[in-house]
């Protein structure tokens, strides 16, 4: 079965709210260890600013950049390119930073992550 987290929005459009809103398979174990109240999920802190919409410049762009990459590879690449050219603090400072950034809005309502991370319904497909 595919689940999409935010069904009301429109297909197709470029909205920004809406063009984040990927279909996924939930296996069939999570669904029954939801229903009897056995399941956890942990998600970390920050998985929605990684995507341009909220921030234009990703850790990964970052660490590109500051080594010099043009054909920067896979994330992980970089970012063991990062630690062994800059070391693991300089690494570490750079993330941080980043979410720092996030903590520095005033509320969840002004927060560019937990607005695009939301699953209210999109005001701009609703005109549509």
């Amino acid at each position: 079965m595919t689940t999409s987290v935010n069904a009301g929005h429109a297909e197709g459009t470029e909205c920004v709210h809406c063009k984040l809103d990927l279909p996924f398979e939930l296996p069939l174990e999570l669904k029954q260890s939801a229903h009897e109240r056995d399941l956890v999920i942990f998600a970390g802190a920050g998985i929605s600013t990684e995507v341009p919409a909220v921030f234009p410049q990703t850790v990964y762009s970052l660490a590109a950049s500051r080594l010099g990459l043009k054909d920067p590879g896979s994330f992980p690449e970089v970012m063991q390119a990062f630690q062994d050219r800059f070391g693991r603090q300089e690494l570490v400072r750079m993330v941080k930073k980043k979410f720092d950034h996030v903590d520095s809005f005033p509320g969840p309502g002004t927060n560019p992550a937990s607005s695009i991370a939301s699953s209210r319904p999109c005001l701009t497909c609703e005109t549509l």
